[in-house]
C-alpha cells in the first residue's frame, strides 16, 4: 500500500483508477504501468510537433 500512497500524493485520479482498474478488470500493474508510459510518450510526442 506504501506505493499507492505514494502515487496517491501525485495524482489522486490516477490512484482511483488503478485501484478500479485492478480490481474490475484484474489488470496487472505492470500492464498498466506500461499503458501509461506509452500513453504519455505519446503525448509528449505530439508536443513536440506542433
Amino acid at each position: 500500500m506504501e506505493k499507492l500512497r505514494l502515487l496517491a500524493d501525485i495524482d489522486d485520479k490516477l490512484v482511483r483508477e488503478l485501484k478500479k482498474r485492478l480490481i474490475d478488470e484484474k489488470l496487472k500493474y505492470k500492464e498498466w504501468l506500461t499503458a501509461q508510459i506509452k500513453e504519455y510518450l505519446k503525448k509528449k510526442g505530439k508536443g513536440k510537433s506542433e
